[in-house]
């Protein structure tokens, strides 16, 4: 049996083969960011890559708010792992510094992904999606809503709140809030704000520069809605200082109605209360006003495998690449992540969540799209580069600030990394 070692090292964790069976093997190393539980299922769908193929993996696993800042400054400094797998925003990714990739999986890549998969200035394919695409919207407790009375979907904020209110009556908290961390308050946005920016030529104002968020009525508003769910009453006291472990727990107990999720935690939850999956539901999240705003966020996938240009082992990563896009290894990882998968007519069905299909049953009802920042406006993901420090300003209105503040606060970031970036209009 291989033997691996583990060292804590500055930045993250360091995985090394020993024995003799390393010895004789080729090696790769994969650079992996330490969130979504996707760690777990990561590893073992890599290894079972590594398996087939015959050779070691070098794990460099980095926090997720290192991550990005390590990918960049690796990139930049041409010290990138030989394959990096990466969940983050492609807007901010050094896309140069990735290969060029090929496969009999890329012609099968859905349409919503596809785009999210190559090089913007070259038309390159330099991503091959592997996690499935994805679902956000508020995970909920099925015995806790039959008991106050509640059903879902609910349809807009004010029926939401009226909900919240059958639930608090019967003593169980209805809404739960993890705000110490900066990318769980921002789903509540992810998973409602979309159709507010479709009005219009609305996007194409903001992209330009012609008119700023904090301007717009209808943004403000909903910004406003989230903001507000804490003078409401609704929300577990800790809200501030609680963490997803703890809203994963509560929702899954019974604890809390209500916890504003993406489909990975279905994963998490099964994994670390196998007994309660089968209680917790997934469905939209209502912070709109109006019930023709409602709509299904179904997303790109984001968790992608890409190969650095500059590798000393540039065919071998390629090949483990084409290898990770087969049914043993996209199994061992569907089985431990279950959800939609980003590709059609692959030869081989994968499993999906009980939550992604319950949110598929609602896009017959609802309209898909995906979230703000990965939708697409005229066929076109055109807010992608302006999500700035969107995820700390949505986080900064569970800490004092109003919505208005945070609107104007997520328009000066976004508008420097335009001009940055010459944008027209910035």
């Amino acid at each position: 049996m291989k033997m691996k070692k583990w060292v804590l090292g500055a930045l993250g964790l360091m995985c090394t083969g020993l024995f003799a069976t390393a010895a004789c093997a080729e090696t790769l190393t994969v650079m992996i960011g330490s969130e979504d539980s996707g760690g777990v299922a990561v590893k073992a769908a890599m290894d079972k890559a590594a398996e087939i193929m015959g050779i070691d993996l070098e794990y460099s696993v980095f926090p997720t708010d290192q991550f990005l800042n390590v990918l960049n400054t690796k990139g930049a400094t041409g010290n990138l792992d030989d394959v990096i797998f990466t969940s983050y925003s492609l807007s901010d990714l050094p896309y140069n510094e990735f290969a060029e990739l090929s496969g009999d999986w890329q012609e099968k890549i859905t349409d919503t992904t596809r785009q999210f998969t190559v090089n913007p200035e070259t038309g390159e394919t330099v991503f091959a999606p592997f996690g499935p695409e994805s679902n956000f919207g508020l995970a909920y407790n099925k015995k806790v809503l039959e008991n106050a009375g509640v059903t879902v979907p609910i349809v807009n904020y004010s029926d939401f709140l009226e909900a919240c209110e059958k639930i608090k009556e019967t003593g169980v908290t209805p809404l739960y809030v993890s705000a110490q961390e900066n990318w769980t308050p921002q789903i509540l946005l992810l998973t409602s704000f979309t159709t507010t920016l479709m009005k219009d030529d609305l996007v194409d104002q903001l992209t330009t520069n012609q008119v700023k968020p904090q301007d717009v009525e209808g943004i403000v508003k909903i910004w406003d809605n989230v903001c507000k769910l804490q003078d409401a009453g609704i929300l577990n006291e800790d809200y501030r200082s609680a963490t997803h472990d703890m809203g994963k727990k509560a929702v899954a107990n019974g604890e809390a109605a209500f916890y504003c999720v993406t489909d990975g935690a279905y994963g998490e939850i099964m994994n670390e209360y196998p007994d309660l999956i089968d209680d917790v539901g997934l469905t939209i999240c209502p912070m709109w006003d109006n019930e023709e705003d409602a709509f299904v966020m179904a997303n790109r996938s984001c968790r992608c495998l890409a190969v650095a240009k500059n590798s000393k082992n540039l065919d071998l990563a390629k090949e483990f690449v084409n290898t990770c896009i087969t049914e043993e290894v996209m199994t061992t990882y569907y089985e431990l992540s279950p959800g939609a998968v980003p590709y059609r007519d692959l030869g081989f069905s994968l499993p999906m969540s009980s939550w992604n299909e319950e949110m598929t049953a609602l896009s017959e009802t609802f309209p898909t799209y995906g979230d703000w920042c990965n939708a697409l406006y005229d066929g076109k993901p055109k807010m992608n580069p302006f999500f700035g420090d969107f995820d700390l300003r949505v986080q900064s209105m569970f800490s004092g600030k109003t919505a208005e503040e945070a609107v104007t606060e997520w328009y000066t970031k976004y508008a420097e990394d335009a001009k940055a970036k010459r944008v027209e209009g910035f």
